[in-house]
């Protein structure tokens, strides 16, 4: 009885193995990260990755993947999901609008325009473009907006530990710069970049103290309640109190309202609170302005 029941456990084992694809890393040329949930590590050759990850490739990266004897490659500059590259329709494409927190590369706060985030990036940029080793030096610059736009420029590309070192020394050398919530904001922005939340939050509290227009308080308000999304174990219940306030202080004009609601309709299905979730969803649908976003909490799917 005991070797039947060995060679019957034998044989679920063996179909269970083949219904799964044995996702294997052929080869990584530059930087290349895996995002599992809770979980981003280093691409690396010859390691096997669920199916369920998402790939993310910086400048001049390449992942080379084999699956079942198939070739596929993922070129620089991209976040894909494992899925999506192997042919299975990728059903969590909102996740994109945190993950790679703006698909347009630019958006206006108030009067000024400046970058958008484009995606999410783990660890120290070592082996990612030129680092200063000793901080660029800004003090022999005669115009304090040369070298905020040198900073804009490092962000743009996605330099951004050059980015915050610009943007640090902008707010050191230059006391009285019209422009040092904008920097605060950048400095933030690159820091959610990075993965580092508790300097991103820092950030975002200084520049909190001087922001005056309404899109800017809003587009804070929102990037604390991405940090906490991503940054907290509980259900997204935090994220969720933020993006509430969120509501209750801002029109639907404002920028970052429709992806503060589908964020919400995240914390809310994290929490369990389907029902609740459902009818957030349903007002994205009608109101939003943004055929992406509609179209991405559409395809949405638990």
């Amino acid at each position: 009885m005991k070797i039947k029941l060995f060679f019957i456990f034998l044989a679920l084992s063996v179909l269970l193995i083949a219904a799964s694809k044995r996702i294997k890393i052929d080869k990584v040329i530059g930087r290349v990260m895996i995002l599992n949930p809770g979980k981003v590590e280093i691409a690396k050759r010859g390691k096997y990755i669920s199916e369920k990850a998402r790939i993310k490739t910086y400048r001049n990266a390449r992942l080379y993947l084999v699956v079942e004897g198939k070739k596929y490659i993922i070129y620089e500059n991209k976040t894909i999901s494992v899925r999506s590259v192997i042919g299975k329709k990728d059903k969590k494409q909102l996740l994109n609008l945190f993950m790679k927190i703006r698909k347009d590369n630019r958006v206006s706060i108030g009067s000024t325009t400046i970058a958008g985030v484009r995606g999410a990036e783990q660890g120290k940029k070592a082996q990612f473009g030129v680092i200063w080793d000793e901080g660029p030096n800004i003090k022999s610059s005669l115009n304090s907006n040369l070298v905020f736009s040198r900073g804009v420029e490092f962000f743009n590309i996605g330099e951004y530990r050059n980015a915050i070192k610009v943007f640090c020394s902008y707010i050191e050398n230059w006391k009285l710069a019209k422009r040092k919530t904008e920097a605060f904001y950048y400095i933030a922005l690159s820091h959610i970049e990075l993965f580092e939340y508790q300097d991103a939050s820092g950030a975002i509290y200084a520049a909190e103290k001087t922001a005056t227009s309404i899109d800017m308080k809003a587009s804070l308000h929102y990037y604390k309640a991405v940090i906490a999304f991503f940054n907290n174990g509980d259900r997204g219940l935090t994220s969720a109190n933020i993006l509430e306030e969120f509501f209750r202080k801002y029109p639907s004009g404002v920028s970052y309202y429709w992806e503060a609601k589908c964020l919400y309709f995240l914390c809310l299905l994290k929490d369990g609170q389907n029902q609740k979730a459902k009818l957030v969803k349903n007002d994205v649908l009608l109101n939003c302005p943004n055929k992406d976003i509609r179209e991405k909490i559409q395809a949405y799917e638990k």
